[in-house]
């Protein structure tokens, strides 16, 4: 689900209301998928 949310914000350029309307999801959810997926990728880089 974090995948997906960060997919479509920076890869397909959409807002997180977007995304929510999208995946049918409240918007608070996505960003905060959105958050801690940013999170993971950048602690995932760190221990590369």
């Amino acid at each position: 689900e974090q995948r997906v949310a960060v997919e479509l914000a920076f890869y397909g350029g959409m807002s997180p209301g977007e995304i929510a309307a999208q995946l049918g999801q409240p918007r608070a959810a996505v960003k905060t998928r959105i958050r801690l997926g940013m999170i993971k990728l950048a602690e995932s880089l760190k221990s590369s």
